[in-house]
């Protein structure tokens, strides 16, 4: 799938502790090396740099929150990843009808997509696609355009070289693909947890088939999970599923997850 709206790759937080955190700095700490990694949280802008973290709270739109992040002279001239947190974006699995090809017709079904389901659209928002995808459907993201031109302002203004921004659930994706094993013809499924959201992708051999972020409720997310999966599975088998077969694989980042029946379910794991 494509790695970001301008491919970064992101690696993983350096042990298990950082992972299982609710702080997106903390998982993906990991990739800073000799670069500089912005995240954006839910809560927070924060800037990982060999030298250390730099903070700030959000208290107005982030946009408008990332001039006021300090960075370390340092830091200049250094690659720049951008990770931004799942509830600044908005998701959709897009299935191209027939007949649609160029990159005009697309670009306006893309659109129409994103202003039915999530009432987002051009320009106010910038719209980005999987470019590894497989058959005829896509993995595709919004994210605000206010905060695309601030991270590129801020790129310019810190002589940062920008590598990428992407999604936390496209980054985390990328970085445990090449482990997912899943039989031939059953479903893929990830749940990525980060403090009170679930972000969870639906997936069968290498097809992207629904994604969907939201808020839950309780001690985990395994109800929430397990009724996105439950329905996703049931529509898929045009509503003749069978809750006693075999289903799938769902893989889980973040705080463990329970499956419903048929599921079996795969922690990724910081191997030591």
């Amino acid at each position: 799938m494509s790695r970001s709206m301008a491919e970064p790759r992101i690696e993983p937080a350096a042990d298990e502790s950082a992972m299982r955190s609710g702080s997106l700095a903390a998982a993906h700490a990991g990739q800073v090396g000799k670069g500089a990694l912005l995240v954006l949280d839910s809560d927070a802008w924060a800037l990982l740099t060999p030298t250390g973290v730099r903070r700030r709270t959000l208290d107005a739109a982030p946009a408008a929150q990332l001039e006021r992040l300090k960075v370390d002279p340092l830091a200049r001239d250094t690659a720049l990843q951008v990770v931004v947190h799942d509830v600044w974006l908005r998701h959709l699995v897009v299935r191209w009808p027939e007949g649609v090809f160029g990159r005009a017709e697309r670009d306006a079904w893309l659109g129409h997509r994103f202003r039915d389901v999530h009432g987002v659209a051009a320009p106010e928002w910038s719209l980005a696609t999987d470019r590894d995808s497989v058959g005829p459907s896509v993995l595709a993201s919004a994210i605000p355009a206010a905060l695309i031109a601030a991270i590129h302002v801020f790129v310019r203004r810190h002589r940062l070289r920008l590598g990428g921004v992407v999604g936390d659930f496209v980054a985390t994706y990328n970085r445990w693909q090449p482990g997912f094993r899943e039989p031939r013809d059953s479903f893929g499924a990830l749940a990525v947890v980060r403090g009170r959201r679930v972000t969870a992708g639906l997936w069968r051999d290498g097809e992207w088939l629904a994604i969907r972020s939201q808020p839950f409720a309780g001690e985990d997310a395994s109800a929430t999970v397990g009724n996105m999966l439950d329905t996703w599975a049931l529509a898929e088998s045009g509503g003749r599923g069978s809750k006693a077969a075999p289903i799938g694989v769902l893989h889980t980042v973040g705080p463990d997850v329970d499956a419903p029946a048929g599921w079996r379910v795969e922690r990724c794991r910081v191997r030591r």
